[in-house]
């Protein structure tokens, strides 16, 4: 946890982050964490664990007020533990933008059926198609090719060509919904991870759509000026 920490508050990529999800939390390392960085957090636990016998999940931490926190029940148990995965899902208030983020870590590859993790991954989105706002998706998904499920489904799946976050392969994935192409303004892998885990965190910068990051009335300002702008431009 204390690596954990180190990471996040001193990477150049990491340092400073609006929103983070966490898994394979317990109750005492989301608090830590978060007290640590001054950020707000959801922890919602998905099971005990068989193995430490704490519990067990993902997290959402921001710096940003977070309105509403709630628990994604996955479908299938892990043939192996009998145990279920959930997703954490959390409303975070940017200023007056409500941006849906969701801390995901679903099961592994060993454990249930290639139809069964497409399920687990229906089940969140068909959580986020709930509501409008814009959508972010983050997490261990315990493969690569199940981002694929995502992007047909009208994700914007940023990590994609990033390369190994665990030994050789690439399981760690941001996806997300509702901001423009335009507003993606970097990606990419913290490659030193200082040994507070197995993998290696994920990042992505974006900005929040213009209509969205201000009152209706300033916005159309903001429009209308665009539109001279380009007209003045036009030859």
């Amino acid at each position: 946890m204390d690596r954990a920490i180190e990471v996040l508050r001193e990477s150049d990529s990491l340092k400073g982050a609006d929103i983070i999800a966490l898994q394979e939390m317990d109750d005492a390392a989301a608090d830590s964490i978060a007290r640590a960085l001054r950020m707000n957090y959801a922890y919602l636990p998905s099971t005990i664990s068989a193995i430490t016998d704490a519990f067990f999940g993902p997290a959402v931490l921001s710096r940003w007020p977070i309105d509403s926190a709630w628990k994604v029940l996955l479908p299938h148990a892990s043939i192996w533990r009998g145990q279920r995965r959930t997703a954490t899902g959390a409303i975070v208030r940017v200023g007056q933008v409500r941006v849906r983020v969701y801390s995901i870590h679903l099961e592994t590859q060993a454990s249930i059926a290639p139809d069964e993790r497409e399920d687990q991954a229906e089940a969140i989105l068909e959580d986020a198609a709930r509501s409008a706002e814009p959508v972010i998706l983050a997490g261990d998904l315990n493969s690569h090719d199940i981002g694929e499920y995502f992007a047909r489904r009208g994700f914007h799946w940023l990590t994609q060509y990033f390369g190994e976050t665990i030994l050789l392969w690439s399981w760690d994935h941001v996806l997300v919904r509702g901001f423009p192409a335009d507003q993606v303004l970097s990606i990419g892998v913290e490659r030193n991870a200082r040994r507070a885990s197995d993998h290696r965190p994920v990042w992505a910068v974006m900005g929040l759509p213009l209509c969205l990051s201000a009152p209706p009335p300033i916005c159309a300002r903001r429009l209308s000026r665009r539109r001279k702008n380009a007209t003045s431009a036009s030859p």
